[in-house]
């Protein structure tokens, strides 16, 4: 896997499907699906659980 080019390079659905049975806990399992499945970046992974999480502790409704 050359990155140099400037190119994205996706992992394949079986690489998903790996890494994801690997993860043990729920909000790792969210992170992991919004950057492979979404293509977000890990500030934006990181910023959208924040705000899931003010919005769960400011609201307890929310949920």
């Amino acid at each position: 896997m050359n990155l140099d080019d400037g190119k994205t390079v996706w992992p394949s659905q079986e690489e998903v499907d790996r890494l994801l049975d690997a993860v043990d806990d729920a909000v790792t399992g969210v992170a992991m699906c919004l950057g492979v499945r979404c293509g977000l970046r890990t500030e934006e992974i990181v910023f959208l659980l924040m705000v899931v999480a003010l919005l769960l502790v400011a609201r307890p409704g929310f949920r």
